[in-house]
């Protein structure tokens, strides 16, 4: 019984050590503007980078169509600058 906590407990303290998680790294692509009257607009869009492609295309496609309700079939660059525009258009 005495060695079976020993065992046991050096096996947990093996796992607890060697285990890793899921490590994501955040970018944004910037876009900014200026807009006719002189002011900066800017604005920021995310992409999740998780060392895994598939994930981190399903996530950005996610990201993408729920914050932008884009279809993706337009260039980032083309919706970001609508956006920027649409801002101040006002």
């Amino acid at each position: 019984m005495k060695y079976l906590v020993i065992i046991l407990t050096f096996i947990l303290l093996v796992f607890v050590f060697e285990s890793k998680g899921q490590s994501a790294d955040i970018t944004f692509i910037h876009y900014s503007d200026t807009s006719e009257i002189g002011l900066d607009r800017e604005i920021g869009f995310p992409i999740i980078n998780t060392e895994n492609n598939i994930i981190d295309s399903i996530l950005n496609k996610n990201i993408r169509r729920d914050i932008l309700f884009d279809t993706l079939t337009t260039p980032i660059d083309c919706i970001l600058s609508n956006m920027v525009f649409g801002a101040s258009s006002f």
